[in-house]
């Protein structure tokens, strides 16, 4: 994060700390709590790789404990339909604007806010869904994680909450898929990034006459 001042990097601290407090809390949501605050102080195409890579590094501290409790016939099911979602993302990502990004940005995080506002007055449904689901919730889920650093969450929280998982076998499931999600996300966010600033160079590069 070169080129941050010292109360750019302060703050960065700030809104990190205060994200991941707030998923001890609430058990996810630390990326879309961070990214509206992020992007106040560094480009959405820095922020998003930042927040993946934090989240790689916690999920995997914390299988090491959950692992056992895996449901993996829905990882697999999932897996496929969630690695397409983060090449079609991270193309997106590579050549959207920033501009456009922290539009699409504020469209998904009111749309997150109205999500737990009707799931703290109403709930979810307590219907069981089927698995003919996976592949729409697996790719929808990993390419709005990977467009924006968060929100996609959501999708599979809601996903594997209608089909009805015991709590321990919900939170190992979601949190594998998604260790393979940024694993996948780390890997695209570094050819995003090259791709965005040859993408940045060749703007500004002067027109021939």
């Amino acid at each position: 994060m070169m080129g941050l001042s010292e109360w750019q990097l302060a703050w960065t601290a700030l809104v990190v700390f205060i994200s991941y407090l707030i998923r001890g809390m609430s058990g996810f949501g630390s990326s879309l709590v961070a990214m509206p605050l992020l992007v106040m102080v560094m480009t959405i195409h820095t922020a998003v790789p930042m927040m993946g890579l934090l989240a790689f590094v916690l999920l995997s501290v914390l299988l090491v404990r959950d692992w056992r409790h895996v449901v993996w016939g829905e990882v697999w099911l999932l897996l496929g339909p969630t690695l397409v979602g983060v090449a079609v993302g991270t193309l997106v990502f590579a050549t959207l604007d920033n501009l456009i990004l922290l539009k699409c940005l504020g469209v998904v995080t009111i749309a997150y806010a109205l999500y737990a506002l009707a799931v703290h007055y109403f709930g979810l449904p307590e219907i069981r869904c089927s698995r003919g689901w996976a592949p729409l919730a697996g790719f929808c889920g990993s390419a709005i994680d990977t467009l924006f650093g968060g929100g996609g969450g959501t999708i599979i929280v809601a996903y594997l909450h209608l089909r009805q998982f015991g709590a321990l076998e919900f939170r190992a499931t979601a949190g594998m898929l998604w260790v393979f999600e940024l694993a996948a996300r780390v890997g695209g966010d570094r050819k995003s990034t090259r791709l965005n600033s040859s993408h940045v160079s060749e703007s500004r590069m002067p027109s021939s006459a």
